[in-house]
């Protein structure tokens, strides 16, 4: 491998190694000697880090698991089912290329011209790519393309809104936005009918690591979700990677965000314990002629991540929302 290249592996490795102690009593800095033992002529090693840090992309869910869209499909259609004279207006949180809406169109018929459909994604890419083809959407009754944090949806018009999809996303969202993002949630869903979709995967699949990743468990997002007072079911489907589903109903009452955050608190900092054992075990057998290089960088990652959630919650080092 080039020097170059070499060092552009180490500057990575510790971009996401050399973070400071939070004093949380949990970690100690990592050791260096997994990073003795790199072969740097490893090409598989450097596309893994390039995978790692680069913007997530979206997994292959017809090999992982077939829950993903079908369930936003199967509740839309019961929606339209149901109030056959309403337009029913869909939000797609997080809708990447607008992979949903497509599917949507591909596997409904003529019912599609009563859905209004607003696609919110943060990224430019993403609705730069929505928009380059936005006559393929022309079959919805409107469809809006927005570029904004889910949070940040304050201009919609309140109790509007039947569905809220949030599909393979929530392990990207920093936990400090949950309860601002699942208040303006509940203010934007129909009262009597509205309903938040969630899917995602418990664990990411071990070829498609995130470095931005928290992922969560079925029990915990249901921790979580119960601890705001938000009426929820959680299912769980075993698929290659073990996937949750929640519905989230209306809650009249609002959310009540303080508790979610405590709710939140104590599954990071678990989830943190987990991480440092994890990796204490790989530091373990550093010095073994197998040293599981992948597995070291993803629990140091996560490591890092879920100290950095917690020291914004606890210290409020950053606001909550941006």
């Amino acid at each position: 491998m080039h020097k170059r290249n070499r060092g552009v592996i180490l500057r990575t490795i510790e971009q996401h190694i050399n973070f400071k102690d939070l004093e949380l009593g949990l970690f100690a800095h990592p050791t260096q000697e997994p990073l003795l033992q790199i072969n740097w002529q490893d090409m598989a090693l450097g596309e893994f880090l390039r995978n790692y840090i680069s913007t997530p992309r979206s997994v292959d869910f017809v090999s992982r698991s077939s829950i993903r869209e079908d369930v936003a499909i199967a509740e839309l259609s019961g929606l339209l089912l149901s109030h056959k004279d309403d337009t029913i207006t869909v939000l797609d949180a997080c809708c990447g290329a607008g992979t949903l809406a497509t599917r949507i169109l591909k596997s409904m018929g003529d019912e599609v011209g009563r859905v209004r459909y607003f696609a919110i994604d943060e990224q430019p890419s993403s609705i730069k790519a929505i928009n380059s083809q936005l006559h393929d959407f022309d079959r919805f009754s409107s469809f809006k393309p927005i570029q904004r944090h889910v949070c940040d949806l304050h201009d919609l018009p309140r109790g509007s809104i039947d569905l809220i999809v949030l599909n393979n996303a929530l392990h990207e969202i920093p936990p400090r936005f949950f309860p601002a993002m699942f208040s303006v949630f509940n203010s934007l869903l129909n009262p009597s009918r509205g309903m938040v979709q969630i899917v995602d995967l418990e664990s990411l699949p071990e070829d498609h690591p995130e470095s931005i990743a928290i992922t969560w468990k079925a029990p915990e997002v249901e921790d979580f979700l119960a601890a705001a007072g938000l009426p929820a079911i959680v299912t769980r489907h075993p698929k290659v990677t073990m996937a949750f589903q929640a519905q989230v109903k209306h809650n009249l009452g609002g959310v009540h965000e303080s508790q979610m955050l405590k709710s939140l608190q104590t599954s990071l900092n678990l989830k943190l314990s987990a991480a440092v054992i994890s990796r204490r075990g790989i530091d373990a057998n550093a010095s073994s002629q197998f040293v599981q290089l992948e597995e070291w960088l993803v629990a140091t990652g996560t490591i890092a991540r879920c100290a950095e959630e917690l020291d914004i919650i606890v210290n409020r080092t950053e606001p909550l929302i941006t």
